[in-house]
């Protein structure tokens, strides 16, 4: 829990209690989706290996370009994170600032996309990735964790299924997302409505006059 995060000594040390947090969320999001057909059976990536896994990491794609185009509007370093391990093309601090969007943003169209009937069983297609392919619509944040880089390893060596959308289904989830940025939401640090596009401008801003010491701490967005 958070109480206990706060007496971690170490960044390896808050990251375990992220990877935690995040095996127990995703055990049970599955619980989120009604039809039959939509299969989860956890987090996978690189590539998807079911359809809700591949509506998930397109949107995931998605969020990573919005977030990363205020953090550049603002002229941050997109590479130089905190929270993130940093790494050799690895937009660390959009990782970082993005966190507080996917639970807001991403995971509940991930639902209502199934669970509404906007994308339907045959908007789905399978295709075996082999060691020379270029799995597409990555997880945009893969865990800091050595199992997780020999999973992604492993899709580079041993040829595996994957499941993507189709480009007709790419159309329908691109229009459902921009909609969801679109939408107005309470933002408590100003006590006003805004969209959701506004708001993770609002907060790459705070991050950056947090940066520069005319704020003294980085408050999240939550949503209440």
């Amino acid at each position: 829990n958070l109480e206990t995060m706060q007496e971690a000594s170490t960044l390896n040390e808050v990251r375990g209690f992220e990877g935690y947090g995040s095996r127990l969320y995703f055990s049970v999001f599955r619980h989120n989706i009604i039809p039959e057909w939509a299969v989860f059976n956890g987090r996978t990536m690189n590539p998807p290996k079911d359809n809700v896994n591949a509506v998930m990491s397109f949107l995931y794609t998605l969020l990573m370009y919005r977030v990363d185009a205020a953090i550049e509007a603002q002229g941050l370093d997109p590479y130089a994170g905190i929270l993130h391990e940093l790494g050799y093309g690895k937009h660390a601090l959009t990782y970082d600032l993005m966190e507080e969007f996917r639970a807001s943003v991403v995971d509940p169209l991930v639902g209502a996309l199934l669970n509404l009937n906007i994308l339907k069983k045959d908007d789905f297609t399978e295709k075996d990735f082999g060691p020379d392919d270029d799995a597409p619509l990555i997880d945009d944040n893969v865990p800091d964790t050595d199992e997780a880089v020999s999973e992604v390893a492993a899709v580079r060596v041993t040829p595996v299924r994957g499941v993507l959308l189709t480009k007709d289904a790419l159309r329908k989830v691109v229009e459902k997302f921009e909609e969801k940025m679109d939408t107005l939401i309470m933002y408590p640090p100003r006590q006003e409505r805004m969209a959701y596009q506004q708001i993770i401008y609002a907060q790459v801003e705070h991050y950056k006059r947090v940066i520069l010491n005319e704020e003294p701490e980085y408050c999240g967005f939550l949503v209440k």
